[in-house]
């Protein structure tokens, strides 16, 4: 398996600073951020950052400079692109084309009450059927992520969403801290479930925590959150995976620039715990 970083969760840094963390750590590519406002990380008037789809062909063309530099792969676009923004999203597929970039990422919209469950589904599986359309033309996989608060919150609602459609076209990336919290199936059953469809795996962790009268989560670090990161790597190894392993580690604030948090500490740590498991597989 290879070791990469997914860099929403490095808003601290410019994508000079997150090719220079990666090489610094061993890591072997990226995920790059698409689409994310100034505003997420605290800059009102700020640009998107890492990939800009504004000027979308020059910014893709600069990151794979600097990261073919050091010796790293792009392969993926985690874009923020909207599930019915196909022009937007066929844009970032041209881009991903451009530098060799197999994936991006489209959004999965949420449940509609006036639809119900089933017609939210049908819903969602009718516009990712038109985005793998537009990236069928740029030979680029279209793929969604498991993730709370849309139709792919869980393992079983994203199998209903790429169910009968072609693994090679469409993916999911398996969030493994998502798939522990939301809708969760035991490991085994989750890759009975989903293993073909696998675009890669995000590493992020999460635990429940009383704040108030309500539990809410809370990410969490390398062997402190919900996840058995060592069952589930060495299932994955049993199967043959040897794709990525995506860093995500949001502890300090979603798009937060936290001095406390910096992505260095946080992809150190994931890093060493990582080898520690794998080295062992």
């Amino acid at each position: 398996m290879r070791i990469g970083l997914m860099s929403v969760c490095a808003a601290d840094l410019e994508i000079d600073g997150v090719v220079a963390v990666a090489k610094e750590f061993g890591l072997e590519g990226l995920e790059l951020a698409a689409g994310y406002l100034g505003k997420f990380r605290g800059e009102a008037e700020g640009p998107e950052w890492h990939i800009d789809t504004a000027d979308v062909l020059a910014s893709a063309e600069r990151a794979a400079l600097k990261a073919r530099e050091a010796g790293l792969e792009i392969y993926s676009f985690a874009s923020r692109c909207a599930a019915d923004d196909l022009d937007r999203f066929e844009s970032l597929c041209r881009a991903a084309a451009s530098i060799g970039c197999p994936q991006v990422r489209i959004g999965v919209a949420g449940y509609d009450a006036a639809l119900g469950f089933w017609g939210s589904i049908d819903r969602s599986r009718d516009q990712l059927s038109q985005a793998i359309e537009r990236a069928r033309e740029y030979e680029v996989r279209t793929v969604i992520e498991l993730h709370d608060n849309t139709m792919a919150d869980g393992v079983l609602a994203s199998y209903y969403l790429v169910r009968d459609m072609d693994p090679r076209e469409v993916g999911v990336i398996f969030d493994a801290g998502n798939a522990r919290v939301y809708g969760y199936q035991p490991w085994p059953e989750a890759l009975d479930i989903l293993y073909d469809y696998i675009a890669h795996v995000h590493v992020k962790d999460m635990n429940w925590v009383r704040k108030g009268e309500q539990r809410v989560v809370e990410f969490s670090g390398p062997d402190e959150g919900l996840t058995e990161w060592p069952e589930l790597l060495k299932l994955l190894a049993a199967r043959g995976y040897d794709g990525w392993l995506s860093i995500e580690d949001y502890r300090g604030g979603w798009c937060a620039k936290n001095p406390d948090w910096p992505t260095a500490l946080k992809v150190g740590q994931w890093k060493k715990y990582l080898d520690g498991i794998l080295g062992k597989l």
